[in-house]
Formats: C-alpha cells, structure tokens, sequence
C-alpha cells in the first residue's frame, strides 16, 4: 500500500502536526522514488520516519537503501521491519529479500 501504516507498537504518540510533517515528507519521498532519485527519496522517508514512524515509511527506506547499494543498511532497515507486529507484511518483506531484482514501491 502506497499510504502509511500505524505507529510502531508502544511508540509515544506524536502529534497531530507531527503527523501531517510526515506525510508531507512521505509523499515527497515517493515522488522521487518514483523518478528513480533514491538519495532524496530516502532523505524524505528517513525525515518522515523521524517524525511519526511507519511500516510504509520504514519499507521505502530500505528499498532506497537497497537500490544505493547500501546493502548493510537496507537489512537493517528490512529487520527494524520483521519485527513488528504484522507479520502478513514480514513475510512479504522476507519473500523480497529472498528474490533480489523484484523490490517496487507500493
């Protein structure tokens, strides 16, 4: 899904400006995502993780991550993923990882 998720379990909870700053950058993000720009995709999706952190948020990072070869990163990002709560999504994510050449944005 293209739209953030909810915060991480037990995460404080931010604001409602918080909240829309973050959406504001996660939108950016995949705009440049979209054009192939990882560097500020990922510079937005890190903002908007920053400010009210998402499972959406938190996957395009690692896609960016992945796609600037930052391999190291990009798993770490991948396993910040595995350990929430949904593990529909865990599952997905594992499945990608197993089959490099076939990550998108959803």
């Amino acid at each position: 899904a293209r739209a953030q998720g909810a915060a991480a379990p037990g995460a404080p909870q931010p604001s409602a400006d918080a909240k829309e700053r973050a959406k504001d950058h996660f939108e950016r993000g995949l705009r440049f995502y979209e054009q192939g720009a990882w560097e500020p995709a990922l510079a937005e999706f890190l903002t908007s993780r920053e400010q009210f952190a998402t499972r959406s948020a938190t996957k395009n990072a690692a896609l960016c991550l992945k796609n600037l070869s930052r391999h190291d990163e990009a798993l770490e990002m991948f396993e910040a993923l595995l350990r929430g709560r949904d593990f529909t999504a865990a599952t997905d994510i594992t499945a990608r990882i197993c089959a490099p050449g076939s990550f998108s944005v959803k």
